[in-house]
């Protein structure tokens, strides 16, 4: 990923799943290197996963979105959050943020 023609970043999504049990989650990681040394420029985790998509300027991650009522295991909604590249802060920040029916 390069935000910037000077900026490379490293994109990194992990996926773990509890054999034994319920719960999985994704997490998006994004590296960067600031004067000579690795350097985390975003961790987020999502219970049940997370999908990423690299959209102009940024990326789009939907998860599920669980309201008050929902059992752990099934969230009855999904949400959809869309992150820009901030350049005077030098990481990504979230731009926008919408909760979905299922099927949307």
């Amino acid at each position: 990923m390069s935000p910037e023609p000077r900026t490379h970043l490293r994109l990194l999504i992990v996926s773990e799943s509890h054999l034994t049990g319920s719960g999985a989650w994704g997490q998006v990681l994004i590296f960067g290197c600031q004067r000579g040394d690795l350097t985390k420029v975003m961790d987020r985790r999502y219970l049940y996963g997370v999908k990423f998509t690299e959209i102009k300027n940024g990326f789009e991650l939907e998860s599920g979105y669980w309201l008050p009522a929902d059992a752990r295991c099934c969230p009855s909604k999904r949400q959809r959050e869309w992150f820009r590249w901030d350049s005077t802060k030098h990481k990504y920040v979230r731009s926008r943020r919408v909760v979905l029916n299922p099927n949307a």
